[in-house]
């Protein structure tokens, strides 16, 4: 059993002297001014101007004005994070801090949650941004603030909640390549203590590729659907209830298509056709990947009193993604490989947060499951599959956190926090035929 306790970090950040001009916060923290930036980053909603940590925060007219249409794009904005790997698994490195290390059970040292909820699939990180309310790159170890411990930073996503008043957008685009793109939004209530949204994505094209064998020009090509239905529930005064969906569909062979270097163009010199440009190639086995995902979250929020709310985060995810490419960049049977991954996750939070005069604190508890399968990971040759890789990786862990800020003059803010978790992982694994059963506590 792995058990981590961590006690006494105590930080001191002075904020920019701006922050000292500034009334604390009140109406502000509503979000009605529109020079004043909202964030959540320490579990509750402050000015950016007033958190001590190390915090961007993209709103949603720098994702539209910047052309970040998924999170792999957030780097455009954010010149400190990159999404390091390759098609069709991506890893989040900030400020030099990650890891390539993926697989079945593995966490990623940057932390990326939507609406509160963790993504433990590194396989799903190219998700569209249809709705999205601000996105937040906390940098540096986040075990104080959150259920799930991460060295690197965390990576915020938050959704706009459906509105009272009735709102919706549309947007159309078209690109070379056939290239086509649609996403839509519409808002509205259902009655005085219920309202209601829904968003869609739809993107599909050729890709920009064209195999010099059959002379397809789509191998390459791309087709994505969202959809995310959501739905809210208040008594406007101190309790509310937010339940949504979520289904993606997520098709790219983009980056997969291989070309041949000309450094080792030893079938071009047996007279055997290869592609000689990053547009070209020869291939005879389709790249594909290709992933669907459904989730269902449930969001409850309970304001005690004026100083402090009680917040709940229950979700549940599944993932499937089969994987396929060329090895040997040519019209011959001689190899390629492919792989399947599936993974489950379930995660249920409760966060209380207050704050007493200069002081602001949270504490919570969460507890987290996941079940990661890559039952046939391997390459074929010929008409012989060989399986490399089958495992299964069995995630239990529980965790308690608290974190406590004090201003303890304007500008000058004393931060101390703490974790507590135990976590427990169990894999069965075979490699090239031979069983190695594992367990991590």
């Amino acid at each position: 059993m792995r058990n981590i306790l961590c006690l006494g970090g105590l930080i001191l950040s002075c904020a920019p002297a701006v922050a000292a001009a500034q009334d604390k916060p009140g109406d502000e923290a509503t979000g009605r001014d529109p020079n004043v930036i909202i964030v959540t980053a320490q579990r509750r909603a402050e000015r950016l101007v007033d958190v001590p940590i190390s915090v961007n925060s993209v709103s949603q007219e720098d994702l539209e004005l910047k052309k970040i249409n998924s999170i792999l794009d957030l780097s455009k904005a954010v010149t400190s994070l990159r999404f390091e790997g390759h098609t069709p698994a991506f890893q989040p490195t900030l400020r030099g801090v990650g890891s390539q290390v993926q697989g079945a059970g593995v966490d990623s040292n940057v932390a990326v949650y939507i609406d509160g909820f963790y993504l433990s699939n590194n396989y799903g990180m190219g998700f569209d941004l249809p709705n999205v309310e601000n996105v937040q790159i906390l940098k540096g170890p986040q075990g104080t603030l959150f259920g799930r411990n991460a060295t690197g930073g965390a990576i915020l996503v938050t959704t706009a909640e459906p509105s009272f008043e009735a709102t919706g957008r549309l947007k159309l685009k078209y690109t070379e390549f056939n290239g086509v793109t649609a996403s839509g939004y519409i808002s509205g209530p259902l009655s005085s203590n219920v309202a209601a949204g829904l968003s869609v994505y739809f993107r599909k094209g050729d890709g920009y590729t064209r195999n010099i064998v059959t002379g397809a020009d789509d191998d390459a090509g791309v087709k994505q659907f969202s959809i995310r239905p959501d739905i809210l529930f208040t008594n406007h005064d101190n309790l509310k209830l937010r339940l949504i969906y979520e289904h993606n569909y997520n098709s790219t062979a983009l980056g997969l298509a291989a070309s041949y270097s000309d450094d080792y163009n030893i079938f071009g010199a047996l007279g055997v056709p290869v592609g000689r440009k990053a547009s070209e190639t020869a291939e005879n086995v389709l790249p594909f990947n290709q992933s669907k995902g459904d989730a269902i979250y449930a969001l409850a929020e309970w304001n005690l009193n004026d100083d402090m709310t009680l917040k709940s985060n229950t979700g549940y995810r599944h993932d499937h993604l089969y994987f396929q490419t060329e090895g040997d960049f040519s019209p011959l049977d001689l190899l390629w490989v492919s792989a399947v991954t599936d993974n489950k996750t379930f995660s249920q939070e409760f966060v209380l947060s207050g704050e007493s005069g200069r002081l602001d604190w949270v504490a919570g508890v969460n507890y987290y499951y996941n079940l990661g399968k890559e039952p046939d990971s391997g390459i074929v040759q010929g008409t012989v599959r060989t399986t490399l890789k089958s495992q299964t990786v069995k995630t239990n862990a529980i965790a308690a956190f608290a974190d406590v800020t004090l201003e303890a003059s304007d500008g000058l803010f004393l931060t101390a926090g703490g974790r507590y978790s135990t976590e427990k992982k169990v894999s069965d694994t075979i490699l090239f035929g031979a069983r190695q059963p594992t367990e991590s506590e």
